[in-house]
Order: C-alpha cells, then sequence, then structure tokens
C-alpha cells in the first residue's frame, strides 16, 4: 500500500481535534522558549517559530502573549495532577504516600514546564496585564491542590489539617525557587542537598503530626 493510499485511508480528524493538536504544539513550543529564554525574551514570533507556524497562525489560536501564557499555565497544570495521580501509584497508600507528593513535586517543578510556570510567575509583577489575571487562576491551582494535600494527610491519619496546609505551602515555594536556582549552577549539588533535607525534613514532619495523633 503507497502513502498516499495509506493517507487517504486513514480516519480524518475533525476540526475541534486540529486545533486542538495545534494550540499543543504552540504550548510546547512556548515552554521551551520560557525555558530557554525567560518571559521577558520570549515573544509570541519566537515561539511561533519554535512551533514552525506562522505568526498569523498562532494569534488565531492565541490572540495575545498573556491568552498563551494563561492556557500554557492550565495546561501543565493538568498535565501535572495527571503525573501525580498515576506517579503515587507506586507508593502504599498512608504515609508513604504522604512522603513520597513531595519528592514527586520536585520532579515536576525541576522539569521545563514547572521552570516556565514559575518564570510566569516571577513576570505577573511586572507585566499588569499578566497580573490582573493570573493570580485568579494560581489560586484556583492551590485551592486544588491543598485539597489533595488534605486528603493524602487524611489518609495518612493525619488530623492537623492547618499544619498540612503550611507545609504544603512551605515546600511548594522551596522547591519552586530550588528549580530555579538550579537553572543558574554550574554546580548543582548545593540544590540537591537542599532538597535532599527538605525530603527529611517531611519525614519528620510526618512521623511528628502522627504522633500527635497517635
Amino acid at each position: 500500500m503507497s502513502a498516499a493510499e495509506s493517507e487517504a485511508r486513514a480516519p480524518r480528524r475533525s476540526n475541534a481535534e486540529r486545533t486542538a493538536t495545534a494550540r499543543r504544539k504552540v504550548i510546547d513550543a512556548a515552554i521551551g522558549c520560557l525555558y530557554e529564554h525567560g518571559y521577558t525574551a520570549t515573544t509570541t514570533a519566537m515561539i511561533a517559530q519554535s512551533a514552525g507556524i506562522s505568526r498569523g497562525a498562532l494569534l488565531h489560536h492565541f490572540p495575545t502573549k498573556v491568552d498563551l501564557v494563561l492556557a500554557l499555565v492550565e495546561h501543565v497544570i493538568a498535565r501535572q495532577r495527571t503525573f501525580y495521580i498515576e506517579a503515587l501509584r507506586a507508593y502504599p497508600k498512608g504515609r508513604e504516600r504522604f512522603i513520597a507528593i513531595t519528592e514527586l513535586t520536585w520532579q515536576a517543578w525541576s522539569e521545563p514546564s514547572g521552570v516556565a510556570i514559575t518564570e510566569i510567575m516571577v513576570a505577573a509583577r511586572s507585566d499588569h496585564l499578566l497580573g490582573d489575571r493570573l493570580p485568579d487562576l494560581f489560586e484556583m491551582m492551590e485551592a486544588s491542590q491543598l485539597a489533595e494535600m488534605r486528603k493524602l494527610g487524611h489518609l495518612a491519619g493525619i488530623g492537623d489539617e492547618r499544619a498540612v496546609e503550611r507545609f504544603s505551602q512551605m515546600s511548594a515555594a522551596t522547591i519552586r525557587g530550588l528549580a530555579i536556582e538550579r537553572m543558574f549552577k554550574r554546580d548543582r549539588r548545593s540544590v540537591d542537598s537542599s532538597m535532599a533535607l527538605l525530603r527529611e525534613l517531611k519525614v519528620i514532619y510526618t512521623d511528628l503530626l502522627l504522633a500527635q495523633d497517635a
């Protein structure tokens, strides 16, 4: 069967499928550009070139840079959530899963997509258009993450939800900072050492909370 015949027999994708594919292609290109160049240096023209499409085609899907960035954040949040759900299955329910989420969060936020999100968060301070729209999205993200952490804590036998929230917020902020620092250090041993300490603290804090509820 020739390539032309195979293509002819292949099911045609709907307009919605083609649109979704094009948007994901642009978002993936944007993640790469943000990771390599940072928010300020990343332009829609640069992203279009990286995605292999015209700038006009990009603007058809995302009229402004902020529109693209917000879609990127939503995409990465959804992808991270899927990653956590699947990765946690490798750990026994309870204490082990509650402890493991810190390591999994480090894996997610030290990837290019996680660093791209951190770049966007920092940029929102000086980009007023972004700053006007991003906080609501991040508040929704944080609320969802804290709800998941409370659930993991409850399944581990921890009753102090406020303590779970405080440690989760501290861990998330530490991990984002270490992910950025890791980008600029030739010798990453200090970053790895700091992350190892955070893992140790999670174990100690978890057992302390469990002891309080015993």
